[in-house]
């Protein structure tokens, strides 16, 4: 397959950094996910234009790649609901200051691949990065996703879906933001989806949305170190939605400015049959927040089958290191 003029270069010159923080939490669970890294068949490519970022992202599992998204310019554009297909063993970089718009990434049935250091905004009417159909080992790293509050909830969809039996995922150090729902856990409240959906949610700032940060269906979430900040919709806004009996597990997050932190009382309908349940809530460190409405378990039995306790941060440290390091901020040059 013809990967575009600027060529891959070979695995000993490759400059794809070794993960700052490494990889902790569910994509390490059953399994691994290295995507391009550490790999004897590795090779580097350095995308320079839409096309052939796209046909890179795409190529089979053959191989192992690492991609270097670096447009010329800055900043490139898909036509503005295009998704592009990740294959398995890739591992996606942004350069610094590299943008993409119009355009998401999606994992569709596929594993052990990386997506890290990516600036996405504005796909229309799907999500920035979607994550579904059985994939499963999956790192999002350090990306900066939004779109913007002008259009209301129909314009676009959410910044980081993931869904329909995908599992084993791990999410550090994201920026979403300017987005009314940017984070779903579930696709579907009717059917049951109860054996995959295992998330680890770590160090991420959710700011300026409406709701889903995240909504919570059927699986089973560790959200650690989480910031959420400024969830203030038209009609209220909520933080964390936990139901359809997915259990989470919650450790130092800190929240600002939010109209409902937590909530896991909606109506007993088919749409959303059964509250979810959670332990650790009084971790959480809140400020400037309203009510939470809590109708499900809160003493679940649920804990992360990994160990984590050099990852846990002192919550009031939480906002600060969030916000200095979360999004877009890896220097790859």
């Amino acid at each position: 397959m013809i990967l575009g003029t600027h060529g891959i270069v070979s695995s000993s010159s490759q400059s794809a950094p070794a993960p700052m923080f490494g990889i902790f939490g569910y994509a390490m669970e059953n399994g691994t996910t290295t995507g391009g890294y550490d790999h004897p068949d590795t090779q580097a490519y350095r995308a320079t234009n839409f096309a052939d970022f796209k046909a890179a992202c795409e190529a089979g599992e053959e191989y192992y790649l690492v991609i270097t998204y670096d447009p010329v310019g800055g900043i490139a554009t898909g036509s503005g609901d295009e998704l592009i297909s990740i294959k398995p063993n890739k591992t996606i970089l942004g350069v610094s200051g590299s943008v993409l718009e119009g355009a998401g990434l999606m994992v569709y049935g596929n594993y052990n691949v990386i997506i890290r250091n990516m600036t996405i905004g504005k796909v229309l009417t799907n999500s920035n990065i979607i994550v579904k159909e059985e994939a499963h080992h999956v790192w999002i790293d350090h990306c900066n996703l939004y779109s913007d509050l002008d259009h209301g909830y129909d314009t676009y969809d959410g910044l980081m879906d993931i869904g329909n039996k995908a599992t084993n995922i791990t999410c550090s150090f994201n920026r979403l933001h300017h987005n009314p729902i940017p984070n779903l856990i579930g696709f579907s409240a009717v059917v049951p989806d109860t054996g995959n959906l295992k998330t680890t949610l770590y160090c991420n700032w959710y700011h300026d949305t409406y709701e889903r940060n995240p909504s919570a269906l059927w699986g089973q979430m560790h959200l650690l170190n989480n910031f959420m900040q400024n969830i203030q919709a038209p009609s209220g806004g909520y933080a964390i939605a936990c139901h359809c009996g997915c259990q989470l597990r919650l450790e130092n997050n800190s929240m600002e400015n939010v109209f409902n932190p937590y909530r896991d009382n909606f109506d007993p309908t088919p749409e959303a049959p059964i509250p979810g349940e959670n332990s650790g809530w009084s971790s959480t460190k809140l400020v400037s927040c309203g009510d939470i409405f809590m109708a499900g378990n809160t003493n679940s039995l649920y804990r992360p089958p990994y160990e984590y306790a050099n990852y846990i941060l002192p919550v009031d440290d939480v906002k600060t290191i969030v916000m200095a390091n979360a999004g877009a901020t890896l220097s790859i040059s």
